[in-house]
């Protein structure tokens, strides 16, 4: 994982974000499905999207402000993750204050670990003393990213609205 790190959104990463993004689709997952034709027509603006996501600028109602931070190694797009700056009560039962992803092809190899490490490092510099953390009850490897990263298991809930359990941690950053 050498020169693995986290970066702001960038426009000269296109090939790379789109590659990762049709690596979901041609792996049978639906993550970034509705993006990708966009992200192909025009780029610049879902990054200039990102950047008002962050600042809290013309977010759809309900939305928070969220950062975005893409995982890179020797400019290859490994992943993404996602801080939430704070919790609505859906947020609470369901999303948490991080989400995050890793390409397929990249998985089982320490980089969701480590992408989460990264994100509690920006999370102590902006003094942050804890943070909700979710996963579906039924998806072990989240689950131990979060564990080895310090989440300490709140509870199992099943919202309605879910198909599956959901497992909330708390991550207290020190």
């Amino acid at each position: 994982m050498t020169g693995f790190k986290l970066i702001e959104p960038a426009l000269e990463l296109k090939e790379t974000f789109i590659t990762m993004a049709a690596e979901y689709q041609a792996h049978g997952e639906k993550r970034y499905a509705e993006l990708l034709p966009q992200l192909e027509r025009d780029f610049t603006r879902y990054v200039q999207r990102l950047e008002m996501d962050a600042a809290g600028i013309d977010l759809p109602e309900g939305y928070v402000p969220q950062s975005t931070f893409w995982s890179v190694e020797d400019h290859d797009l490994i992943g993404v993750i996602r801080i939430r700056h704070k919790l609505t009560p859906w947020l609470k039962q369901i999303g948490g204050h991080i989400g995050y992803d890793i390409r397929p092809t990249r998985r089982r190899k320490g980089y969701g670990t480590r992408q989460l490490q990264l994100a509690l490092e920006k999370l102590r510099d902006w003094r942050w003393t804890k943070a909700l953390i979710t996963c579906n009850d039924n998806n072990i490897a989240s689950a131990r990213i979060i564990e080895a990263n310090g989440g300490k298991l709140w509870d199992v809930i099943h919202p309605e609205s879910e198909p599956t359990p959901i497992r909330r941690y708390w991550i207290h950053i020190v």
